[in-house]
């Protein structure tokens, strides 16, 4: 693992160094009628054999750094000389290209990422909150940009901004103006990837906070305990063993299961007397009237009762 980091950023450093050779160039002599003249031409063959035996190109070092299209020291001390202000000497800067490339660098990520996190923590935020017949497929359309954006993004991006794709003549129409194009504007085309980047990147977000919410909801402290019981319609005529081994086998259940007990009636056990004596969202308190009702008991004792017909997902 050290190799495969430590191999490409030596490589990427050795080659930072070195510049493409310069074309040999070769003059000659060519006299005529009416003089000689001097005549430069590149010759192809001793190109080719420089190349060939240093193929990593000259060697400048550090100064590459220094040059133009990288710092560009010189340049900046320059534009900042004949600066009249903050503003002229940032325009200045715009037009030299490490530090056009580095202005994009950093608007894109403080522009992007705060939007990204936001869209993103609100897609989960409602994607947790629907039920959970529409949580799947509203789960599906929110990762296509995850699955399309690799394989045509880039391609319809370019479709979409073309003066004559659907984005860009949408654009000339609302501007009314026929020659506008993203292309040619600098500022338009950074709202464009800013809004690409957003968009192509908000399910990754939106995973990374859906997961997180899922994990909050299983770290709650809940607790799900059975109590079987054959007071109604002789369901659970088995001894302790065969409903554990029948709940396990059928349903995967995983949970305790405490031993049979009668719920209603003069033999009702102390905690279900207490139980029952709590209403339901109907009002109704009393005598458990068939198997799965539920009760939900928070940290601070207090008890919340469901019917049989109430799905566990709706109790909490």
């Amino acid at each position: 693992m050290l190799l495969c980091i430590a191999l490409p950023l030596v490589s990427v450093l050795v080659q930072s160094v070195h510049t493409p050779h310069d074309a040999v160039l070769i003059e000659t002599k060519n006299c005529g009628p009416f003089g000689c003249k001097m005549a430069t031409s590149i010759d192809q063959d001793a190109t080719a054999a420089l190349r060939e035996s240093q193929p990593l190109g000259k060697f400048v070092g550090a100064d590459i750094f220094l040059d133009r299209g990288h710092l560009a020291i010189s340049e900046v001390a320059d534009t900042w000389r004949s600066s009249d202000g903050w503003v002229s000497f940032f325009s200045g800067l715009s037009n030299l290209p490490f530090y056009r490339a580095m202005s994009f660098t950093l608007t894109y990520t403080f522009v992007v990422t705060p939007l990204l996190i936001i869209l993103g923590l609100m897609i989960a935020l409602a994607v947790n909150s629907l039920h959970r017949l529409l949580k799947g497929v509203v789960i599906f359309f929110s990762l296509l940009p995850m699955i399309v954006s690799p394989l045509i993004g880039s391609l319809v991006l370019f479709w979409m901004i073309d003066s004559r794709g659907i984005l860009g003549s949408a654009l000339q129409w609302m501007a009314n103006d026929p020659d506008l194009s993203l292309k040619a504007s600098t500022g338009l085309t950074w709202v464009m990837l800013i809004v690409y980047g957003v968009w192509h990147a908000a399910p990754f977000a939106f995973v990374v906070f859906y997961a997180g919410l899922q994990t909050l909801s299983q770290q709650e402290a809940v607790t799900v305990v059975g109590f079987p019981c054959n007071q109604f319609g002789a369901q659970e005529p088995g001894t302790h063993q065969e409903i554990c081994d029948f709940t396990a086998e059928k349903f995967e259940v995983d949970f305790p299961l405490m031993a049979k007990i009668d719920v209603k009636g003069d033999a009702s056990t102390p905690l279900f007397q207490e139980l029952s004596s709590s209403s339901d969202a109907s009002g109704y308190a009393g005598d458990i009237r068939w198997n799965f009702e539920k009760f939900v008991i928070n940290t601070d004792g207090q008890v919340s009762r469901f019917t049989s017909r109430d799905e566990p997902e709706d109790l909490l």
